[in-house]
């Protein structure tokens, strides 16, 4: 891949991650459970565990990038 490459994916990646904040999809969080079982483990066992954020975002982009 060539830097111009690089530069398009970059700036086609910038533009959705935009475009899902100014204007978020209705999608569900695939992994709520996984971060509700995550924070109760944390409570339970004082741990260092982390779920690494709600990651709406990333669904969000997932969604808005998949073909039709």
């Amino acid at each position: 891949m060539d830097r111009a490459d690089r530069r398009r994916r970059l700036r086609t990646a910038a533009v959705a991650v935009i475009a899902a904040v100014r204007h978020p999809l209705e999608v569900p969080d695939a992994f709520a459970a996984v971060q509700e079982a995550t924070r109760r483990h944390r409570r339970a066992h004082r741990c260092g565990a982390y779920a690494y954020g709600e990651g709406s975002l990333p669904a969000t982009v997932a969604a808005a990038r998949r073909p039709k």
